[in-house]
C-alpha cells in the first residue's frame, strides 16, 4: 500500500517531462532596431513575412525590417522563377529549420546537416513544410476547392408598359493543386450566363385592345476540363449549350476536345489561347434549319488585374464549322468587376453573339445575325 504514493509520483513525473518534450519551442524574430518578437513564423510571400506573435497576434514584416528570425520547425523554400511539380526532385526545394541574418535565408538540411542559403530577394515562398508536401502530394476532394463568383442583377418597369428583365451569371473554377507555388496538374471550369425579360405593350388590332408581349430569353452554359502536360500547355475536353430565342435557336450543343496554352501567367494578368475541334447539333424553331456541324473554336481568355481593385475579364472565340462554312457563330465579351464591400463587387459586361446564319421567329422574317446584351449586376465571390 505503501508503495502507490511513489508509484504515482514516478507515474506524474514521467507524464510532466513528456508534455515538456512535446511543447513546442517558439520562434524567436529580432527587429533591425533591437526589438524582439517570439512566436510563430506562418509563412513567407515575395519581400516579406507572416509571423503570429504570441502578444501582437498576426503580423506581416518586410524582409528589410528584420535583423533576425530563428524557427525550430522545418519550411520550404521556393525560388522564384522556379516551376515546382510533383517530379521536381526533393533536393531542389531547400527544406529544413530556417534561419535568417544579413538578408540571406539559412535552411538546415536535415539530410546533410549543411545549411542552403537562399538570399532573401531570390525567395518567393516560405511554406511550412508540413504543408508544402501536403499541397505537393496530398488528394483534393471533387467538392473541395472551388473558387468562382455569382452576379445577379434585375430591373422593373411598371407603366402603359410593363417591363422586368432578370439576368445572372456563375463562374467556377478548380485548380489542383490550390497553391500558386506549384504547377498546376489540373483544371475545372464550369458556368453560365442567363437572361430572360419581357416587355408588355397595349394596342388595337381590328379595333380589339390586345396586348403585345416582346420576349428575350437567352443562356449560355458550359464546362471545360484541363489536364497539363507541361505548366503551360495542356489538352482539354469541353460541352456547351446555348439557346438564343432572338436568334432563333432552340438549342445549340457542343462536345470537343482540344489544346490551351497560357501565355502570360503573372501575378496581376493572365492570358490563355485554345483551339479545339467540336460537333455541333443545332436545333432551330424551324425545324427545316436544324443541323449538325463539325468545326473548330478558336478562342482566348484574359484576365487583368487594374489599380483599386478593379478586375477585367475579356473572351472571344471564333468557330467555324468545315462541312457548311455559312454556319460560322463567334462570341466575345468583356466585363469589369469594382469591389463594394468585402465579398461584393459591382459588376458591368456586354457580350456580342453572333451566327452567321440565324433562325426564323416567324416565316419569312430572319434573325438579326448578331445579339448584344449589357448586363450590370451584383457579383458575390465565394473565396
Amino acid at each position: 500500500m505503501r508503495l502507490y504514493p511513489a508509484v504515482l509520483a514516478v507515474l506524474l513525473f514521467f507524464c510532466a517531462a513528456f508534455a515538456l518534450a512535446q511543447q513546442k519551442q517558439p520562434d524567436v524574430l529580432v527587429f533591425t532596431n533591437g526589438d524582439k518578437l517570439t512566436g510563430t513564423l506562418l509563412r513567407g510571400v515575395g519581400d516579406s513575412v507572416v509571423f503570429k506573435s504570441d502578444m501582437a497576434g498576426e503580423l506581416t514584416i518586410p524582409y528589410s525590417k528584420i535583423k533576425q528570425l530563428d524557427t525550430h520547425t522545418a519550411f520550404a523554400i521556393v525560388e522564384k522563377g522556379k516551376t515546382i511539380t510533383r517530379k521536381t526532385p526533393e533536393k531542389e526545394v531547400p527544406q529544413g529549420v530556417v534561419s535568417l541574418a544579413d538578408n540571406t535565408i539559412s535552411v538546415a538540411d536535415p539530410a546533410t546537416q549543411t545549411p542552403v542559403q537562399v538570399p532573401v530577394a531570390n525567395a518567393a515562398y516560405v511554406i511550412d513544410d508540413t504543408i508544402y508536401q501536403q499541397d505537393l502530394r496530398g488528394s483534393t476532394r471533387f467538392l473541395e476547392g472551388w473558387n468562382g463568383s455569382v452576379t445577379l442583377g434585375a430591373s422593373l418597369l411598371k407603366a402603359t408598359q410593363n417591363e422586368y428583365a432578370a439576368n445572372a451569371a456563375i463562374a467556377l473554377v478548380r485548380t489542383i493543386p490550390q497553391a500558386e507555388y506549384l504547377a498546376p496538374r489540373n483544371r475545372t471550369t464550369a458556368g453560365g450566363v442567363f437572361n430572360y425579360g419581357e416587355v408588355t405593350t397595349p394596342t388595337l388590332v381590328n379595333g380589339a385592345r390586345v396586348t403585345q408581349v416582346a420576349r428575350t430569353d437567352i443562356y449560355h452554359a458550359d464546362a471545360e476540363r484541363d489536364q497539363y502536360f507541361t505548366p503551360r500547355v495542356y489538352y482539354l475536353g469541353r460541352l456547351a449549350y446555348d439557346h438564343n430565342y432572338s436568334q432563333g435557336l432552340k438549342l445549340a450543343q457542343i462536345y470537343g476536345a482540344g489544346f490551351g496554352w497560357t501565355v502570360v501567367k503573372q501575378p496581376k494578368q493572365e492570358l490563355d489561347l485554345k483551339v479545339d475541334v467540336h460537333y455541333t447539333r443545332e436545333t432551330f424553331y424551324l425545324a427545316a434549319q436544324n443541323q449538325n456541324l463539325i468545326g473548330s473554336a478558336f478562342a482566348d481568355i484574359y484576365l487583368l488585374k487594374l489599380p483599386r481593385g478593379l478586375l477585367l475579364t475579356q473572351f472571344a472565340m471564333v468557330s467555324p464549322a468545315f462541312n457548311n462554312i455559312n454556319a460560322t457563330a463567334a462570341s466575345a465579351g468583356v466585363n469589369v468587376a469594382a469591389p463594394l464591400y468585402k465579398r461584393l463587387a459591382l459588376s458591368a459586361g456586354v457580350i456580342d453573339n453572333f451566327i452567321n446564319n440565324p433562325g426564323f421567329l416567324s416565316p419569312g422574317i430572319p434573325s438579326k445575325k448578331n445579339s448584344i446584351q449589357f448586363n450590370t449586376g451584383l457579383t458575390y465571390t465565394l473565396r
